[in-house]
């Protein structure tokens, strides 16, 4: 976790949480377009930052999912 540190601090660190060797990030928007482009974002950072520290990440265990409700509800 110590070596993964940094990445919990790139852009917003106040959405991103880690565990050991798991990082979530969390993206709030209006549409699925907005929080998609946030997260694509934070996850070319991330990327970057891994490859500039010698670190791959494993695409097969990576989740993305969409929270959403309905207008009016």
């Amino acid at each position: 976790m110590l070596y993964f540190s940094p990445i919990l601090k790139l852009n917003d660190p106040e959405r991103r949480f880690g565990y050991a060797d798991d990082v979530a990030i969390v993206a709030f928007g209006d549409n699925t377009v907005e929080t998609t482009r946030i997260l694509q974002y934070d996850l070319d950072d991330t990327l970057g930052w891994g490859n500039d520290n010698a670190i791959t990440f494993d695409p097969e265990k990576a989740e993305l999912i969409h929270f959403y409700r309905t207008r009016g509800q």
